[in-house]
């Protein structure tokens, strides 16, 4: 028997948490964690679905692991971010510290501070890169910046923060801006 608890932000907020280890975690707009029996065990474990800022305490005896999609990062004490929307590829944004991101039949990537890691099942590719990972966190401190950004990457933002769909007539031209 497994206590199973669900952290929720609703469609129009985003939420901050502390969990039951001192870890925080910021909850982008319709985005849900789940964690069973009080992460109390031999390692810290999690799910999410939508987008997640996790500021994990250190407990180098109590590993956390974060499931998204495929994906799984294992950190002792860092802060990253993780986007795990369905139907669209998993990535993780490491502000500080280190992570380890695996993926059933990939192996594992270590991540340095400001890489970035993206498991696309579409296409069954697992790889890392250089990525400015504040980039992605500023959306816990209410608002949104786009440097170097394509258009696409842009009006995926956009979808996701105001919760609406965007169209544009020639992706093609907005993926090459």
């Amino acid at each position: 028997d497994r206590n199973i608890t669900c952290l929720a932000s609703s469609v129009d907020a985003k939420g901050e948490f502390v969990l039951p280890d001192g870890s925080k975690v910021w909850l982008n707009k319709d985005s849900r964690l789940y964690y069973s029996d009080n992460l109390q065990g031999r390692t810290r474990q999690v799910r999410l679905d939508g987008e997640g800022y996790f500021d994990v305490a250190e407990d180098a005896a109590h590993p956390f692991i974060v499931s998204a999609g495929d994906m799984s990062i294992k950190v002792v004490g860092t802060r990253f971010t993780l986007t795990a929307y369905e139907s669209e590829p998993v990535r993780a944004y490491l502000e500080e510290g280190c992570i380890k991101a695996s993926v059933k039949g990939h192996g594992e990537l270590t991540l340095l501070p400001d890489q970035a890691v993206v498991y696309n099942p579409a296409d069954n590719s697992f790889r890392s890169y250089a990525e400015n990972a504040a980039d992605h966190t500023v959306w816990t401190g209410g608002k949104m910046e786009f440097v170097n950004k394509s258009l696409s990457d842009i009006i995926e933002s956009l979808e996701h923060w105001y919760c609406i769909s965007i169209s544009c007539n020639d992706m093609k031209k907005a993926s090459a801006i």
